[in-house]
């Protein structure tokens, strides 16, 4: 047959034959020219019509009669079963050999060359398709596309089975049909081919040029830009480019839009700091992102970008981050020299391309050079540390450094600007429209005078910041000002008059932050895995893993691995129990899992000897403490530390009015103290409180008592404290930033009780009234303390009368009851001759963890049902042992950490 011509154009006469997939061969050949190539051209029909027959059978199996895969396979395998079983016992009477499968041996070699072979052709369909999709060849990629989009399209009319039918199908009949019909299946292809290079030939001649292109370009936002650049690696090539930054900076400066503001501010928990876009709406929906372990109230940042990145400085670390607002990355500084006087600038040298951090410091006083300079190079070739000044400090700035401005240059060496004529105490340095301009603030000279003084100044608006947490701007031509920015909401609830709004403007740029060596070794596939695998070891194998090698013991000491670590391990909330017991040599007390204490009662050697008091973990840390000593423990890390209790001890008989029936060895006192263990939010680190009872007279209601808060981390002791009320001897509880007590209404001028409240931050005492069912004494029998129960606070009142335990909790500023315990026979739990702990809730179930100093159970509210998980009474009596007042096992619901 003689293929028809679709051309009218005589050139189509001498256009060369294109046949499909360009091949010289024939059909056959190109299949392989043998057994497989003759099935698929169905020169053996018989075999051909056999396969198809049997590919159609299964089709219809599995999808009209939808006959499931797993019963097909049992039911081939009964049947070969049965017919082996008739055939090995029928063969000897018809004298015939048993049935003999075939044992099928691959050698070594063979399955070795089978596997490269696998291997190879997938790494090559891979690297195929990894070049087809970043658009390396557009006809190849717009082909994929094209072919996926119809697969997809067949794939959402018909099952799995059907397509695949369908491509079996195809397979076995188009190569057959297109060597019957060869010649025009060949044409058809050219000319489709033909038509396809026009299209893209005039779709080609109608893209942008590169020049507008790169305009239009510059014109998108920020975040517009940054996705873009997953586009292609061309596209990520130029807009990352400096030439590119460059440009978009400069257009970015030619616009006249008023100038935008950003302002961080402390997070809710006060362990990170939030930069926010500014706005007169407050910090609600301008956030641009989140700086881990950054104390929102102890930083400081410079209130221009240079060259589009921002320097802040975290005092309580103490760090330095350089960040770009605009495209939220960020990049920790490595450590440097902790100086008590240092002052830090980002400067950009347009010479070497690159951002330097300048850093000026007070050294040692026997140094014989006390003001120093060190500089840090971000991604420059000096290395990943702080260096000291290429051309060093003038020896004569100590002396001169009052009554001069001291610049770096790009050189790195510092030259002499006059100051203007005036004593430059109580001034500082500003950039105002490329001028260096100093500001000097008159209302420190008289109080009559509220003006401000800016000498060389050559703009026409000024931005001043307040500490009212607003955002002015200052018209010198009609001197009027007009609010800007109103921050009418903070996180922090400890703003002072003193503290000022920390806000800096905002510069659309796209120059790159660069990292340091330790976060581009975090950010490497391995150190990820490492990451998820540590994460999701026990703590002690965790400590350990430190030993492997330098990387895993940094990586374990990285403070941000820390805080995931401590949420990984306690995302179910669930409280993790364990018991104290005595430790071995000088380890002072050991804690095992209360499950394996289930399982194997404890050597005589671990028993308490003393009466201790634990603590609930409060940020990783439990505080155990004695009569004359507190214990601040890790037990997940083994960490401790060890604080004396100084100070006269009085012995108090709980045999007073009012609590008759509760003994006065009860599991829960320890002494004539009472200590707290908490945090501070702001400073990030542990603190001790401590009420010591140097007088105590029930009969007179007097008292002396005093308070020392010990922070951990620097070691300082304040005892200058003064509670409002007297306190009971039950153990506070914390809940974020602040520690509670419940009142001793047997002491003092007031006979109601209340709770004193102690915030760590301010070092502030204050007094929250009780529900009025527990602040009524009257000399009751009743016992009141508090409890933290799913992170509220509560107020527990113990009736020994009616064996209940009644659970009050303070929510939005008012008490309801949230709880009602029954102890009524259960033995061990009395409230006459106990004092019974509500420890937490149970997330999952509701269960409430129930301590009474010798027994540990949960009490579900629902049935008023006690399962027990620890009976000290039954382990003594197994183990033969006297009960004694100073053998007791105690709680401690301590998560999983690895702060110190």
């Amino acid at each position: 047959m003689v293929p028809h011509s679709l051309s009218d154009s005589s050139s189509d006469d001498d256009r060369p034959t294109i046949t499909l997939f360009r091949r010289n061969r024939s059909v056959h050949k190109q299949l392989g020219g043998r057994k497989v190539a003759d099935i698929l051209l169905w020169r053996n029909r018989n075999l051909s019509a056999g396969i198809l027959a049997g590919a159609t059978l299964v089709w219809f199996l599995f999808d009209v009669v939808e006959y499931n895969i797993v019963t097909l396979l049992c039911h081939i395998a009964l049947l070969g079963m049965l017919l082996l079983f008739i055939w090995s016992n029928a063969a000897p009477l018809f004298d015939r050999p048993p049935p003999q499968i075939p044992e099928v041996i691959v050698s070594e070699h063979a399955f070795r060359e089978i596997a490269l072979t696998i291997h190879y052709k997938l790494a090559h369909f891979v690297s195929i398709l990894y070049d087809i999709a970043c658009g390396k060849d557009l006809k190849k990629f717009l082909l994929v596309i094209g072919s996926l989009w119809v697969v997809a399209v067949v794939g959402d009319t018909c099952s799995f089975t059907t397509l695949l039918y369908i491509g079996f199908l195809c397979a076995f009949t188009a190569p057959a049909l297109y060597e019957r019909y060869e010649a025009e299946v060949d044409h058809l292809i050219a000319k489709g081919g033909e038509d396809l290079k026009k299209f893209y030939k005039k779709v080609d001649s109608n893209m942008l040029p590169d020049e507008l292109m790169i305009e239009v370009l510059l014109r998108l936002p920020i975040k517009s830009t940054l996705r873009f650049r997953a586009v292609c690696r061309s596209w990520a090539s130029v807009l990352s480019s400096e030439e590119f930054c460059g440009l978009h900076m400069a257009k970015a400066e030619e616009s006249s839009a008023p100038p935008k503001l950003f302002f961080t501010a402390p997070t809710a928990g006060f362990d990170a700091t939030a930069v926010y876009l500014g706005s007169s709406s407050g910090p609600g929906g301008g956030l641009l992102f989140t700086l881990k372990d950054v104390r929102g109230d102890f930083v400081d940042m410079t209130p221009a970008p240079c060259h589009g990145l921002t320097l802040l400085y975290d005092a309580v670390a103490p760090a330095y981050y350089v960040f770009n607002a605009a495209t939220r990355a960020v990049t920790r500084l490595p450590p440097f020299q902790d100086v008590a006087s240092a002052t830090a600038g980002l400067v950009f040298d347009a010479h070497t391309k690159e951002h330097r951090v300048v850093r000026l410091f007070r050294g040692n006083y026997l140094d014989k050079q006390r003001i120093k300079c060190e500089i840090y190079s971000l991604g420059g070739e000096q290395g990943d540390c702080w260096r000291p000044a290429a051309g060093g400090v003038p020896f004569r700035f100590c002396r001169a450094a009052n009554v001069a401005i001291i610049q770096a240059t790009s050189d790195e060496c510092f030259r002499w600007v006059k100051s203007p004529p005036f004593v430059v105490s109580g001034v500082h340095l500003v950039e105002l429209s490329g001028h260096l301009c100093m500001v000097r603030d008159l209302r420190n000279v008289s109080t009559d005078c509220s003006m401000l003084e800016i000498w060389k100044l050559n703009v026409e608006k000024v931005v001043i910041a307040t500490s009212k947490r607003k955002v002015v701007v200052y018209d010198p031509v009609f001197e009027t000002l007009e609010t800007i920015l109103a921050i009418r909401e903070a996180h922090s609830s400890y703003q002072t008059e003193q503290s000022a709004l920390r806000v800096s403007l905002f510069q659309e740029s796209l120059v790159p932050v660069c990292q340091t060596n330790e976060e581009m070794t975090l950010s490497t596939p391995l150190t990820k895995a490492t990451w998820e695998i540590l994460l999701r070891l026990s703590g002690d194998y965790t400590v350990q893993s430190k030993l492997v090698c330098k990387e895993w013991h940094r990586l374990i000491e990285n403070k941000t691995f820390i805080h995931s670590y401590y949420s990984h391990r306690n995302m179910d909330r669930r409280p993790k129990i364990m018991l104290v017991g005595r430790g071995t040599g000088s380890s002072g007390f050991s804690f095992a899992p209360i499950n394996k204490l289930s399982q194997h009662t404890p050597d005589h050697d671990t028993w308490l000897d003393t009466k201790v008091v634990c603590s609930k973990p409060c940020h990783g840390m439990n505080l155990i403490s004695t009569e004359t000593e507190d214990y601040l423990y890790n037990p997940c890390i083994g960490y401790r530390q060890v604080y004396l209790t100084r100070g006269p001890f009085i012995n108090s008989s709980w045999n007073a009015s009012g609590y008759s029936h509760i003994p006065g060895n009860h599991a829960f006192s320890v002494g004539s103290k009472n200590v707290g263990l908490g945090f501070n939010l702001l400073m990030q680190d542990h603190v001790i409180v401590k009420f010591l009872y140097h007088q105590k007279d029930f009969k007179s209601r007097g008292y002396l008592l005093t308070c020392t808060v010990t922070t951990v981390g620097i070691g300082c002791a304040q005892s200058h404290l003064h509670p409002p009320l007297p306190v009971n001897d039950m153990p506070p509880t914390y809940l974020a930033g602040v520690l509670y007590w419940m009142s001793e209404p047997r002491l003092g001028q007031s006979y109601e009780r209340a709770i004193v409240s102690f915030d760590i931050a301010t070092k502030m005492f204050d007094v929250i009234p009780c529900p009025s069912c527990i602040a009524m004494w009257n000399k009751s029998p009743y016992l009141a303390f508090v409890a933290e129960l799913e992170g509220m606070l509560c107020a527990v009142h113990a009736n020994p009368v009616e064996e209940e335990l009644d659970i009050w909790k303070l929510e939005n500023g008012h008490w309801y009851q949230a709880y009602k315990v029954y102890l009524k026979g259960w033995s061990g739990y009395s409230l006459a001759t106990n004092v019974v702990v509500p420890l937490a809730v149970d997330p999952k179930d509701g269960r409430i963890l129930l301590n009474s100093g010798r027994k540990l159970g949960l009490y579900d509210p629902a049935r008023h049902f006690i399962e027990s998980l620890y009976d000290l009474d039954e382990v003594l009596h197994a183990k033969n042992t006297k009960k004694s007042s100073c053998i007791r096992f105690y709680i401690l619901a301590s998560p999983n950490n690895l702060s110190r």
